[in-house]
């Protein structure tokens, strides 16, 4: 009788750990549930007509500090709600890395990071097609590439979002006079 007893507590704890196992089983399941929800389902993409094109480039001597002058034209078939631009300031860099967002001076609502035509009253998306703009920024150093992101902005689940179209992405070399 006495061993019949100590084979059965055996059982008892393999119960126990399949009911732990199995409790960590649907838990896990509820977690992944929950996360689930975290992650984007799709992208928001800009299409595919978007292109702005860098018309003209001048980089300046002006009282000690460089005036960068930028003409900028929608090539595009879609309207442009703004642009990332970013400079190098070493001729050896293929990549410019330095967002000069908060030198702009005219004509441009600075977003950080980015700037946004104030072209239309009360538009997004404000730079039409064939259209040009002039920016205006001021810089410490010298330069050598400009590179400019087009963004549009795109209604996502009711909600106004700024989409970055960086196949549409424009790099010019400029030389500081």
């Amino acid at each position: 009788m006495l061993l019949q007893i100590k084979n059965k507590k055996g059982i008892s704890v393999m119960i126990g750990y399949v009911l732990l196992i199995s409790s960590l089983v649907v838990m896990g399941g509820i977690v992944y549930q929950w996360m689930k929800t975290f992650v984007p389902t799709e992208v928001i993409d800009c299409p595919d007509g978007v292109s702005i094109y860098i018309r003209d480039v001048k980089c300046e001597n002006v009282n000690g500090s460089y005036q960068l002058n930028l003409e900028l034209r929608n090539n595009g078939r879609f309207d442009i709600g703004g642009y990332f631009i970013h400079i190098a300031d070493n001729p050896n860099q293929e990549l410019a890395t330095i967002d000069i967002t908060e030198n702009l001076i005219s004509s441009g609502i600075k977003m950080n990071p980015g700037i946004k035509f104030d072209i239309g009253i009360g538009e997004d998306n404000s730079f039409k097609p064939n259209k040009d703009v002039t920016n205006v920024f001021i810089l410490n150093n010298t330069i050598n590439l400009v590179e400019i992101i087009p963004l549009r902005f795109q209604e996502d689940d009711n909600k106004n979002k700024f989409v970055s179209c960086g196949n549409s992405k424009v790099k010019e070399v400029v030389t500081c006079i």
